[in-house]
């Protein structure tokens, strides 16, 4: 059998199953009707192929389709590929529709992600600012004695600088340690007048202590007792490397 031509092939089928072929197939192949369609090509193949010698060419049953897909239907290359070949098409702009929503949605995510960023950031900025100026407050206020003040106003003490009693101890030196407590270490000390003293150095100070600090001072001040040595003043400091210094005398 050869069939090179469309009037090759129509002249083997009746020409009132071609015009059936021609109103199932000719409009949008969607549904139902592409069903209807394949249908009615499904009866041509009887016609073309009586003859038992090519009965067993399987590639003959493409033939009804590839007629109605060029001479039957003239009605969209889109509908008829999917019907008779199975041919899927991306439509175009639904293509870019999903191209533009992806990228729109790419878009929106780094926006977010970038503001979540500059929020943290300026969030860590602004507590370490605040951080930091807490503490310079606080060391502004100790080198200026105004946590002490309460101190001097109630009593008769001195208030010593913390360079005073660096000297009067030989820097802490362990050689003057006279005695260990829980609270901190007591050294042996000599004043600028040459007068012998004994200074207690708090450990672990904090301007949450200060309270306490205050409370003790002020009690040790109005106490006279023959066993107790006369309290002559008190230091409160800050400095950069030995951070919080609280001192009796």
């Amino acid at each position: 059998m050869s069939l090179t031509t469309n009037a090759d092939f129509e002249a083997l089928i009746p020409n009132t199953t071609l015009i059936s072929v021609a109103l199932n197939c000719n409009q949008s192949l969607n549904g139902t009707a592409c069903a209807s369609c394949t249908r009615s090509l499904a009866n041509l193949q009887a016609f073309y192929s009586r003859d038992s010698s090519i009965s067993i060419v399987s590639g003959c049953v493409a033939y009804p389709s590839i007629y109605a897909a060029g001479a039957a239907i003239y009605w969209g290359a889109t509908e008829t590929a999917s019907c008779l070949f199975s041919i899927g098409f991306l439509d175009s702009n639904n293509g870019k529709d999903k191209s533009k929503g992806v990228s729109l949605s790419v878009l929106i995510g780094v926006g977010v992600g970038l503001a979540v960023l500059v929020g943290v950031c300026l969030f860590g900025f602004r507590k370490h600012r605040d951080s930091r100026k807490k503490r310079r407050d606080r060391v502004r206020n100790l080198e200026s004695g105004s946590e002490s003040d309460s101190i001097g106003e109630s009593t008769d003490l001195v208030k010593f600088t913390f360079d005073e009693i660096k000297e009067a101890t030989g820097n802490f030196s362990i050689h003057n340690i006279i005695g260990r407590g829980g609270y901190g270490n007591v050294y042996k000390g000599y004043l600028s007048d040459g007068s012998e003293v004994a200074l207690k150095r708090f450990k672990n100070c904090s301007t949450a202590s200060d309270a306490n600090f205050k409370h003790e001072v002020e009690v040790i001040a109005s106490v006279r007792h023959v066993n107790l040595v006369a309290l002559r003043g008190y230091c409160t400091a800050a400095t950069p490397l030995k951070g919080h210094q609280r001192k009796i005398v």
